[in-house]
């Protein structure tokens, strides 16, 4: 039998059921028949609507069924009108949906994004200082302060630095804190290392010694490096740094330990030192590669442009990868 001609017989027995109210017999079957009539309506019904459900709504086949039976059976007539008013709009008026695939959106001036999206940071150390520099609005030099978390730490003290100049409460305050926060890792890094150290010392653990002494160096170069102490302060961390390293190098050649100690010197501006420290760190093992921009650079110290040409010649005719701000000194000695 068709749909519609169940949806009419569920209406003859709806309708009969309720016009059984009306007559003269008494109550008893005036309900019985109201329920008989009610009760064969709604199941007639619920097979009608039941076939017009959409096919992931018609099972678990009892539930589905004893819920249309359930809302007719307890609401009359209206259950089954609501019932099949909705199903009918539902299946003819289905929710409409946008053409448009893409919304376009303007581009953020300084945009909030996870600092791992990419291995190059979104701005430059140069746009920061511009917008701390040029920028009227507090909003955008905070936001350009917030921004240095997607640097390098080197790059990111460096704009720091200059947001503590800021004219703004807000920007110097915000500077200084991220500045502090960075300062207080490495202080306590320094402490963990010097404490493990203490205690390698009491222990007698000569290896266990090199690896600490070789940590702490790291960390008060780290210091001096990044910018963090200045005048006295950052002599002092460089001076700790060199006596770490010459520690461990009264112990073992270590190329690690000689690159580092040639960076130390060329910061305290020992060029021949440097030079010595990166030529026993190559005998060492350390890959030429690696000493060919500080032994330029010492070249440059010194005054020997000759030399100059020949290492970036050498550096530039390397198959390895180098750090992409040599691109531009390479070009121009080269070239020139």
């Amino acid at each position: 039998m068709g749909k519609v001609w169940l949806s009419i017989l569920a209406l003859i027995l709806e309708i009969a059921g309720i016009a059984a109210l009306l007559t003269d017999i008494n109550s008893v079957g005036k309900l019985s028949i109201f329920l008989l009539g009610n009760t064969l309506a709604c199941m007639t019904f619920s097979v009608v609507l039941w076939q017009l459900m959409p096919q992931r709504y018609r099972y678990p086949l009892k539930q589905s069924a004893f819920f249309l039976f359930i809302i007719q059976f307890f609401i009359p007539l209206i259950g089954s009108i609501g019932l099949g008013t909705g199903l009918i709009l539902a299946l003819h008026l289905p929710r409409s949906r946008s053409r448009q695939l893409w919304n376009e959106t303007d581009d953020p001036a300084l945009p909030y994004r996870p600092s791992e999206v990419s291995s190059q940071p979104l701005y430059s150390q140069g746009g920061l200082a511009q917008v701390l520099h040029e920028a009227g609005s507090i909003e955008k030099r905070i936001r350009a302060v917030m921004a240095t978390k997607q640097m390098k730490n080197r790059d990111a003290v460096a704009i720091l630095q200059q947001a503590l100049k800021d004219t703004s409460d807000d920007v110097r305050l915000l500077a200084y804190a991220m500045l502090d926060e960075k300062e207080k890792i490495i202080t306590e890094r320094i402490k963990q290392t010097q404490r493990a150290l203490t205690q390698a010392k009491t222990d007698d653990r000569q290896n266990a010694i090199l690896i600490q002494q070789k940590l702490l160096a790291g960390h008060y170069w780290e210091m001096a490096y990044l910018g963090l102490a200045q005048g006295g302060v950052r002599t002092h961390f460089l001076t700790q740094a060199r006596n770490h390293c010459e520690a461990v190098l009264a112990q073992t050649e270590d190329a690690a330990s000689l690159r580092l100690l040639g960076r130390i010197n060329l910061e305290t501006h020992q060029p021949e030192a440097a030079k010595k420290a990166f030529s026993e760190a190559i005998e060492q093992g350390l890959p030429r590669l690696q000493a060919l921009p500080y032994l330029a650079e010492i070249a440059w110290l010194q005054g020997d442009f000759y030399h100059i040409r020949e290492l970036l010649t050498e550096l530039s005719s390397n198959s390895q990868p180098i750090h992409p701000t040599l691109y531009g000194v390479i070009d121009y000695w080269l070239q020139t």
